[in-house]
């Protein structure tokens, strides 16, 4: 059992069951993010460029992202699904904790991504190594694959993907890491 994942989960479930509201904040400047909300959601041409077409069409997707909620794109076809999503940081308010909340919610991330079934590679070869990554894809390339991606902005970016008919690893891991350097342009 990962620890930071174990931490994680209490934290957010000591949050959310005793009310206490934390600031979910933007890496803006100092002055600002003080009092800062997110407030600056992905906009449909920001979730175009989220969900490029050449890695929608490396694994086989040819459709429109769509906004599905906040700072979340998703394209869904039933046996082919993307989903990117931004998600917020809990920081207190304070501009200096945003890097720390940003490798812990990282970490935190990659923990929940172990399972019975597959293993989390840490930084794959297969992914751009400018980006802080982890990663589990299914062996033989069909079921769903997780990314976690820690951006160079301090964002963290989830990217998951239902493949069911995809029959090559590689063709999976070239998408993958499209829509990771893709997620380092938007966040």
């Amino acid at each position: 059992m990962n620890l930071f994942a174990l931490a994680g989960v209490g934290v957010v479930l000591g949050a959310a069951t005793s009310g206490v509201a934390m600031t979910l904040v933007e890496q803006r400047d100092e002055a600002a993010l003080s009092a800062a909300v997110l407030t600056e959601d992905v906009s449909a041409r920001q979730c175009a460029t989220a969900v490029p077409d050449d890695a929608m069409e490396t694994l086989g997707i040819v459709a429109q992202p769509l906004l599905t909620g906040r700072n979340e794109c998703e394209v869904r076809l039933g046996s082919r699904d993307i989903l990117v999503s931004r998600r917020p940081l809990l920081t207190g308010g304070k501009a200096a904790d945003l890097p720390v909340a940003a490798r812990q919610s990282f970490e935190i991330a990659c923990g929940l991504l172990a399972d019975d079934s597959s293993s989390v590679e840490r930084s794959p070869k297969w992914l751009p190594r400018s980006t802080r990554t982890c990663a589990r894809t299914p062996a033989a390339g069909q079921g769903i694959s997780e990314v976690a991606v820690l951006t160079a902005e301090n964002n963290l970016v989830e990217i998951r993907v239902l493949q069911l008919d995809l029959t090559d690893i590689d063709t999976l891991h070239e998408g993958l890491a499209g829509l990771v350097t893709a997620a380092e342009v938007v966040w």
